[in-house]
């Protein structure tokens, strides 16, 4: 991962990677997973680690952080949604910054990563990894609460520890592999949370109003996609803060 290249990053740019919305599917005959075994795989990844291990582990798989130039690229590449609806509040963008300092400074993206919002009826989030977030006006309508917008974003940060994996997964359609690597990423979001002593379950909160939305979330986040079911995710994110909270 920390020999990635720009063009490699620069392809991946051009695929969103969302917390509510997957293209990429698996293969059409592809059986609907039972949930308790990817969650479980998952899971165990990260039994009889600490905290301490498993931040580290988060920093070995993280890439080097994009240059000015390659950001400069990677925003002219553009956002199809932000850019139709961007929405520019200097103040809203400060009050963002300011209430998940402390999660984008544990990934080490604080000054780096840069928030873009924009409005849309449905609560979404796209990233370029490591370098922007797109967050919609719904999405920040439902996390409200600090410890849910910050779980989120963590989700978000997450991804760009699995770049390589995610575009992998995207291209050759593997949905099974697609699902875990959502999994992972609650996993380290989760991680983060309790690192920086803020509540899981907030998050957990903010994914169960987020797919509930709308019945198209519903479906989309019905675990036979490119993304886990929500009771998947759930106990994720339960399972993990019950392995640290000894």
């Amino acid at each position: 991962m920390k020999n990635t290249t720009f063009f490699k990053r620069f392809i991946l740019a051009a695929t969103v990677v969302c917390l509510l919305s997957a293209t990429a599917l698996p293969h059409e005959n592809d059986p609907k997973p039972e949930p308790n075994v990817e969650v479980a795989f998952v899971v165990n990844q990260f039994r009889n680690k600490s905290l301490a291990d498993c931040a580290a582990m988060m920093d070995r798989l993280r890439p080097q952080a994009v240059t000015a130039q390659e950001k400069v690229a990677l925003r002219a590449d553009g956002f199809d949604l932000v850019n139709k609806t961007e929405i520019n509040d200097p103040a809203l963008l400060k009050a963002l910054y300011r209430r998940t300092q402390k999660v984008l400074e544990f990934h080490h993206r604080a000054g780096i990563v840069e928030y873009l919002l924009f409005k849309n009826s449905d609560p979404i989030l796209t990233t370029k990894p490591g370098a922007f977030i797109a967050i919609s006006s719904r999405a920040l309508e439902l996390a409200q609460n600090d410890d849910a917008l910050g779980g989120i974003i963590a989700h978000e940060l997450s991804h760009e520890l699995l770049a390589m994996q995610f575009l992998d997964a995207y291209t050759t359609h593997n949905g099974e592999k697609l699902r875990i690597i959502e999994l992972l990423c609650d996993v380290f979001a989760t991680i983060t949370m309790l690192e920086l002593k803020m509540n899981p379950d907030k998050f957990a909160e903010a994914l169960k109003d987020i797919v509930h939305n709308s019945k198209a979330a519903e479906q989309l986040n019905d675990g036979t996609k490119g993304m886990p079911s929500l009771e998947a995710r759930l106990q994720t994110i339960s399972e993990i803060k019950k392995l640290f909270s000894h």
